[in-house]
């Protein structure tokens, strides 16, 4: 999951951080002129010099030939980053992580993961701040002095061969119920764990028949348990379901279809999750002749997003003049962002669509700045469109494109420094095509000699 927009503390910042995927770019709203600055920020010699959009020297190493596809060409963009306390978390597709001290330009520590990071996120334990990185094997990673030493770190949890999708943190407001690590993975499941004890898995959200894109949380939680008398959860999938959960019960308290105005689940399109073909199972069957029929369980697992159609890709919200939110959406492919109600009533959630904004472009992120704007990342030429949150009555809010702003100085910076959200996009997408047991073969094959020792044990 590339992260594109970051804001640096709540959503009343000042700057909005872009990643180019060769460079992190500083913009900020001049309100007065109404134009959008942008600067690049300065990163070290060393950083800059290692990423590049596409090299042309194509990859060395002979894929070996299994379902997992990838890019053709070796690429080291960044992927995902944080800033906090004038500290920048660059985490590159080359599964590099660095600490950048911007003042001083400097790189504090580095390290190099296991697996490239896929989610990551800032929380505070015990008063101090530590990082937490979820990458493609599915772990959970700590690091308890992020800012000193990236080296020292502990792997607090992990899903099961699935990676993991999103990840959020999040403090209940009844003190009895304390702190949880919600997260998301490509089997359908989000997974409500006690934090930092996360080894006690607190409930399953279960409801999901595709991969889980996105998952938010509702930020007016007293709110939520005065009307709904739950803490709320929300997740899209690639079932084009957006689904509300109650925290930390996981119990299923309402559902939206978009583009479905039943309102009913749609059936899992085709070839979203597949086993092998069938020339493959059936050379697998003669060479396997006489193995155990505990091996068809390991059978591998792809995921065809382009098969999936135009599912929810990310969820946000907005304020309304009476303290509630709505949730917008973007989808995959698709060049409109919905706007959608939410009505908080006992155990209960109901969506419904408030508006449907045209975007210039598909969109590949979406971010609320100040509390009144909507920032939409597209590719060039246009880049960024921004909207406005206007409070259309004491109850909605709707949103109105801010024309009138000058987006001259971020278009020419961008294409100046090379920037292609598309190519970015792409490599992006190629990394996360993920085999169920692509991690390591061998694992498959000793799950299965295991299944064979138990059976020849019962024997």
């Amino acid at each position: 999951m590339v992260k594109y927009f970051l804001t640096n503390g709540d959503g009343a910042s000042s700057v909005l951080y872009l990643n180019g995927g060769n460079g992190i770019f500083a913009l900020s709203l001049d309100s007065e002129q109404l134009s959008l600055k942008c600067e690049l920020l300065e990163l070290p010699a060393s950083i800059l010099s290692e990423l590049t959009v596409a090299d042309s020297q194509p990859n060395k190493k002979k894929r070996k030939e299994s379902s997992i596809q990838g890019p053709s060409e070796e690429l080291d963009m960044i992927g995902s980053f944080l800033i906090t306390d004038n500290k920048l978390y660059v985490m590159k597709h080359s599964k590099e992580i660095s600490c950048i001290d911007i003042m001083e330009k400097s790189i504090n520590t580095t390290d190099k993961l296991i697996k490239k990071a896929h989610v990551c996120a800032f929380v505070k334990v015990s008063g101090n701040e530590v990082l937490l990185i979820g990458d493609k094997a599915g772990e959970v990673y700590l690091y308890a002095n992020p800012t000193q030493n990236l080296q020292a770190k502990i792997c607090i949890t992990g899903h099961t061969t699935s990676m993991i999708t999103d990840m959020v943190h999040f403090v209940s407001m009844e003190k009895k119920k304390g702190e949880y690590l919600i997260t998301s993975d490509r089997d359908e499941k989000i997974r409500i764990s006690r934090f930092p004890d996360v080894h006690s898995i607190e409930s399953y959200c279960l409801g999901h028949k595709s991969v889980i894109s996105s998952i938010c949380l509702y930020p007016n939680q007293e709110e939520a348990l005065q009307l709904a008398k739950n803490e709320i959860l929300f997740s899209a999938g690639w079932d084009h379901q957006i689904m509300a959960w109650a925290i930390p019960s996981g119990k299923l308290m309402g559902r939206y279809c978009p583009g479905n105005d039943k309102n009913e689940p749609l059936a899992l399109l085709p070839n979203v999750i597949e086993n092998k073909n069938e020339n493959e199972n059936e050379k697998e069957e003669e060479d396997g002749a006489g193995e155990e029929e505990g091996e068809d369980d390991e059978k591998e697992k792809t995921y065809n997003a382009a098969a999936a159609g135009s599912f929810p890709t990310k969820l946000i919200m907005i304020p309304t003049p009476s303290n509630t939110y709505h949730m917008l959406s973007t989808f995959k492919t698709l060049t409109q962002l919905k706007v959608l109600s939410l009505c908080l009533e006992a155990n209960h959630v109901s969506f419904g669509l408030m508006q449907t904004v045209e975007l210039k472009g598909c969109p590949y992120d979406i971010i609320c700045f100040q509390n009144r704007f909507v920032f939409v990342l597209l590719d060039a030429p246009d880049f960024i469109q921004i909207f406005e949150i206007e409070m259309e009555s004491s109850t909605n809010s709707k949103l109105i494109e801010r024309t009138d702003i000058d987006l001259t100085l971020v278009k020419t910076t961008l294409s100046n420094h090379g920037v292609d959200m598309a190519q970015l996009q792409k490599a992006n997408e190629n990394e996360d095509v993920w085999t169920k047991h692509n991690l390591d073969k061998p694992f498959a094959k000793m799950l299965a000699v295991k299944r064979q020792k138990s059976v020849d044990a019962k024997a």
